[in-house]
Order: structure tokens, then C-alpha cells, then sequence
């Protein structure tokens, strides 16, 4: 498929064997621990290369796929809630990926973000570093660097969610002893 300006990404999951339409939501919850991923990219055949890479990692879903920054806006408001992680571009069409992704920070809080960028960026790693980043990726991504990043990614997750568990479990043990005292 030819990559025109209305044109859409080529985007076959499980799921789906449709073309992406620039706002189709892609199923993220194969497993429960899944986490999704928006893939903001303009240049289509980049885009392709992290979906078939993501895909093809376990835990891992894309959610959707962005060619800009208004798609990738959109899309989050749409479907922020299954997003966990941004793969966002340095260079849109329409808007800096640093402008994006203090708008993506300031509005989605819940969501990690990596920056793909050219090695030769340095202001725009610093940039982006100071805006929370989770880390960034250098063009051409090589697999094993990009395995790198949804692993430790993965980890992070897991042990927030450990956290966030033992923090729930201690709450209502508190809870329930509190309760016990009062009535006796």
C-alpha cells in the first residue's frame, strides 16, 4: 500500500485484517496483563515495523496508530484508557513531538511515553527527559534495543502493580482490625 496523505496504515492484528482508518481501536486485551500501545509515527513503513515488532511481543497490544498529532490526540481521548505507553515521534506533520508530549503529559497522566527520535537530537533527548520520559528510542530502532525498553517497561508495571496490591492489602487489614476492635 502506497502511503498517501489520506491513506491509511496497513494494520492487521489477530483480530483485525482491516485497514487502520486513522481512528480504529485496535483490541489490546488479549490477556489480562496486556498493555497498549499508541504507535504515533507519520512515516508509515517506521510505523508498520514497531506494530509488527509489538505484536509479536508478549503483554504487548497497539492499541491504535497515529499519522499526526490530531489523530493522536483524538485517539486518546477516545481510547486513553487502554493505553499505557506512547511511541512518539520527534517529527509530525503538524506539531513537535515535544509540544505533543507535554500536551500527552499534562492530559494523560496514566500514560508512559517514549520518544523516537534521530541520534543526532541531543536538545530534544534533553527535552524530552524533562518532560518524564520513560526513555527514547534512536532511528533506525534495532529489535533488540526496542526489547530492551518493553521489558523493563513491563517491569516497571509489574512492580507498581505489586506495589499498589501490598498498599490495598494492608489498608483493609487495617480496616478490618480497626473494625474488629470497635466491636467488642
Amino acid at each position: 500500500m502506497l502511503y498517501g496523505g489520506a491513506r491509511p496504515f496497513a494494520v492487521s492484528t489477530p483480530h483485525n485484517n482491516d485497514n487502520y482508518s486513522g481512528g480504529e481501536m485496535h483490541t489490546a486485551q488479549r490477556k489480562s496483563q496486556t498493555h497498549g500501545i499508541l504507535i504515533v509515527e507519520d512515516d508509515f513503513r517506521i510505523a508498520e515495523i514497531h506494530r509488527a515488532f509489538i505484536e509479536q511481543s508478549e503483554g504487548f497490544a497497539v492499541v491504535a496508530m497515529a499519522r499526526n498529532g490530531a489523530e493522536a490526540r483524538e485517539l486518546m481521548i477516545r481510547h486513553g484508557h487502554a493505553v499505557h505507553l506512547v511511541l512518539l515521534d520527534a517529527y509530525l506533520p503538524d506539531v513537535n513531538g515535544l509540544e505533543l508530549l507535554w500536551s500527552l503529559r499534562h492530559e494523560h497522566q496514566h500514560v508512559d511515553i517514549v520518544m523516537v527520535t534521530a541520534a543526532r537530537e541531543v536538545d530534544t533527548i534533553s527535552e524530552a527527559l524533562r518532560g518524564g520520559i520513560f526513555d527514547y528510542l534512536i532511528k533506525p530502532v534495532e529489535a533488540m534495543r526496542m526489547q530492551q525498553m518493553l521489558d523493563r517497561f513491563r517491569r516497571k508495571r509489574e512492580a507498581l502493580a505489586a506495589r499498589s496490591e501490598l498498599s490495598q492489602d494492608r489498608k483493609s487489614t487495617r480496616l478490618n482490625s480497626s473494625h474488629t476492635q470497635k466491636s467488642r
